[in-house]
């Protein structure tokens, strides 16, 4: 048997290709690999995705090659109510055959040398492309980002079967990469604790960032004497988080600490959609807590974020998040240089830096109240996670990612 062992010329800066593919909806991540892919030395990228994906991507044509696709038919079949969508599904699967194909005819007219997907999904779409990609397996290298590990493992997945994996139909994804992992040459994390099957164990692996460090300095009110708990994402009862919980031992400590209520505040950062936690804050912290109706724009986030103390984790459950997935509030306050306060039970085997402090559920109340101690006493212990957060921060910046990025391109371009 030959082995197909190449090497890296250093001294042919931009030989080596790299194609980013986006498809469907990632365009948070996608913005990151583009700021990242800036940074690039050695390598060439190129982006595929569509006009809708990279707007929000906010991603410019500049020294970066993107190439536009036609946004997915899957977007306006997932609008179709229950009944509709029953009678246009042959119409989904043969649309996105089309658009994996289209996809493809791009690709071969494109001389390149690993193929990054960013979103695996959708098995009529990716069907044709990895099909082509086993015949080229000398001369291209694939890579996935693993967004949930349970899609890989039949296992996990009858282990974390709930009524979303069925309405989007990821029985299929399931499949289909249960059927074709053999063809990833390597693949891209977003934490470091998340699990991972036997098969990509001996491939090459790399965590980035799903958020970079802000490029501006962040301004904030210099007369804001508050402390800020915030929690960014949806606010709903569901996926594992406990939003009632964490509010409920707010009001408790507001309740027995009266002086507390003219500076703690509670902000959650993100839609509201729960009408339960919509009346327990009228009902009991109208006063304490920030909450949006509607969907938090990006600068207002950066605000926020830029005021937290700490960043709060409301996650019960010790599965999916932490385990088959990450919490994408958790890299934001990486991003941030934000202290993180995480449940015991999340990611419970992973030994994370001085930044993230663990709580547990039980004993919720009275360590929110030592935390809000450490800022009001301003402690040489909360200064110390705070320092630590912002090192933590400059290891998240473009220029880092980019270098340790290229090296694993390298690792996957040199793969026999």
């Amino acid at each position: 048997m030959t082995s197909n062992i190449r090497q890296v010329n250093n001294n042919s800066k931009g030989d080596k290709t790299v194609v980013f593919v986006e498809a469907f909806w990632h365009h948070d991540l996608l913005s990151t690999i583009y700021e990242i892919s800036k940074n690039f030395k050695e390598w060439k990228p190129i982006i595929i995705s569509t006009d809708r994906i990279i707007q929000k991507a906010g991603l410019k044509s500049d020294n970066t090659k993107i190439i536009k696709i036609k946004d997915s038919y899957r977007h306006e079949w997932a609008s179709l109510d229950f009944k509709r969508k029953l009678i246009y599904y042959p119409k989904l699967i043969s649309s996105l055959k089309k658009e994996g194909e289209d996809l493809l005819k791009i690709l071969k007219k494109i001389k390149f040398d690993v193929l990054v997907i960013n979103t695996l999904c959708e098995p009529a779409f990716f069907f044709p492309i990895f099909q082509w990609i086993k015949k080229e397996r000398q001369n291209i290298r694939l890579v996935a980002v693993i967004h949930n590990s349970y899609l890989w493992e039949v296992s996990w997945f009858l282990k974390m079967l709930n009524t979303k994996d069925i309405r989007e139909r990821r029985i299929g994804w399931l499949l289909f990469n249960i059927t074709h992992k053999e063809y990833i040459d390597g693949i891209i994390t977003l934490g470091g604790y998340v699990k991972l099957p036997k098969n990509f164990y001996n491939i090459p692996k790399i965590v980035i960032p799903s958020r970079l460090p802000a490029k501006k300095p962040l301004i904030c009110d210099k007369e804001d004497y508050k402390i800020y708990f915030v929690i960014p994402g949806k606010v709903q009862q569901a996926y594992g988080k406990n939003y009632i919980g964490l509010l409920e031992a707010f009001k408790d400590i507001l309740e027995k600490n009266p002086k507390y209520k003219d500076f703690v505040k509670i902000v959650l950062l993100g839609k509201l959609l729960d009408t339960n936690i919509r009346e327990f804050i009228i009902r009991y912290l109208k006063e304490s807590v920030i909450y949006y109706d509607h969907f938090v724009k990006e600068e207002e986030y950066l605000r926020w974020m830029s005021k937290a103390h700490f960043v709060i984790i409301p996650i019960t459950s010790s599965e999916p998040y932490g385990k088959y997935k990450i919490s994408g509030a958790l890299n934001d306050a990486f991003a941030y240089g934000v202290p993180v306060l995480l449940p015991e039970n999340y990611a419970s085997d992973y030994q994370f830096d001085r930044n993230v402090i663990r709580f547990s559920w039980s004993n919720l109340e009275r360590s929110i109240e030592q935390f809000i101690e450490m800022v009001l006493n301003k402690s040489e212990n909360y200064i110390k996670i705070k320092k630590t957060a912002e090192i933590f921060k400059k290891s998240m910046e473009a220029s880092y990612v980019a270098s340790q990025f290229e090296k694993f391109l390298d690792e996957v371009y040199l793969k026999s």
